[in-house]
C-alpha cells in the first residue's frame, strides 16, 4: 500500500494527472487500488478507470481491453475499420506479480498502449534478474521499498557513527 501511495506521488511529479489502475481480484488488489486512489485523488490527480483481473489466468485481455477502451472505434477509425483506444489517460498503474505483470505489458503493447507509461508496484520485480524474462518489464517503473536493517548493537554502533559524522543527513 505504501508503494502504490508512493506511485501516485512519482505520477504526480512527473506530470502525470490522469490514470487507470490495473490490479488484481481480491483483498490485496482491493487494498492497493485504495491507496493508490486516495494518494493520487488527494493531491489533484484523476482516477477515470480501474479492472481487476484474474490472479491465475494466464491470459489478461478482457480487463485491459475494457479499462483501455480498446476496440470502440469512432471517426476516422470506424471508417478505416481500425481499432482504437482511449486517449484521455496518461498512464497506467498496475499491481501484479512477476508473470502477470510480464503477460500485461505484452498486452499492454498488443493493443496498442506501449506509449503510456506504467507504473507500478515492486511486486512486478522477481528480485532475480533475468534478462530474458525482464525484458518484457522494459521501460515500467516500480517503486522500491527501503531496505530494513535490523536493530543488533552493532548495526545500532554503525547508525551512531554515521549520525556523528554526518549530522545533517537523515
Amino acid at each position: 500500500e505504501d508503494e502504490a501511495r508512493a506511485a501516485a506521488k512519482r505520477a504526480l511529479a512527473m506530470g502525470l494527472r490522469t490514470a487507470i489502475v490495473l490490479v488484481p481480484d481480491g483483498g490485496w488488489g482491493a487494498r492497493i487500488l485504495e491507496a493508490f486512489r486516495d494518494a493520487f485523488n488527494a493531491e489533484g490527480g484523476d482516477l477515470i478507470d480501474y479492472a481487476t483481473f484474474d490472479p491465475k489466468a494466464q491470459d489478461h485481455a478482457k480487463p485491459i481491453k475494457r479499462v483501455l477502451r480498446y476496440g470502440s472505434a469512432s471517426g476516422d477509425a470506424a471508417k478505416t475499420g481500425e481499432t482504437s483506444r482511449r486517449r484521455d489517460v496518461d498512464f497506467i498503474f498496475i499491481a501484479a506479480q512477476p508473470a502477470q505483470a510480464r503477460q500485461i505489458r505484452q498486452q499492454l503493447r498488443f493493443f496498442y498502449a506501449s506509449r503510456l507509461p506504467v507504473l507500478a508496484t515492486s511486486h512486478v520485480f522477481s528480485g532475480n534478474p533475468s534478462r530474458s524474462k525482464d525484458s518484457d518489464l522494459e521501460g515500467l517503473k516500480f517503486a522500491d521499498m527501503p531496505w530494513v536493517i535490523g536493530n543488533s548493537p552493532e548495526i545500532n554502533a554503525r547508525r551512531e557513527q554515521v549520525r556523528e559524522l554526518w549530522p545533517t543527513v537523515d
